[in-house]
């Protein structure tokens, strides 16, 4: 199909169709960029992120295992509070640690106070300032610390479900 210029009369060639055509391209890259970004939780570590491609994905359970006293529990925290942080829920599931271990973790944590002085209950008023203010930043967090009750990682996970 040609006109009398010799112009192949092809969709494309006719005004406004490539353009069209352009803006459905970009809508649906644009729309499966804000997909990736709705389903990726960070993990708090930039580095860490970059090498899973991004962060996390949602509906993905994640298991930590490891010796003790490699910072698991340090990791799964800062994990869940990141996202946390962010107005994602999240929930830390332990299954060896207390939920008013994991509580003194996170006021030392997000407050930057001395958890072996939270611990001992030997708190300067800098780290009793701090604490207050993690304690109200974490209550608005959507987050949970589920008391131990000795459940499967199998069950914890069709719970998430």
């Amino acid at each position: 199909m040609s006109d009398r210029t010799g112009m192949r009369n092809h969709p494309k060639s006719r005004p406004g169709i490539a353009d069209a055509d352009q803006k459905m391209t970009q809508g649906i890259e644009q729309q499966m960029n804000q997909i990736n970004v709705a389903n990726e939780l960070t993990t708090g570590l930039k580095d860490l992120d970059d090498l899973l491609g991004g962060g996390l994905q949602r509906g993905q359970l994640v298991l930590v295992d490891g010796p003790s006293g490699i910072g698991k529990t340090a990791l799964g925290l800062g994990i869940a509070t990141a996202n946390a942080h962010k107005g994602v829920p999240a929930a830390f599931h332990s299954l060896d640690k207390q939920p008013e271990h994991l509580g003194a973790r996170l006021l030392a944590t997000v407050g930057g106070a001395d958890l072996r002085r939270l611990r001992s209950g030997q708190l300067s008023d800098d780290d009793v300032t701090r604490c207050h203010f993690a304690s109200d930043q974490l209550s608005h967090f959507p987050m949970w610390v589920p008391v131990r009750d000795h459940r499967t990682v199998a069950q914890i996970a069709k719970e998430a479900r």
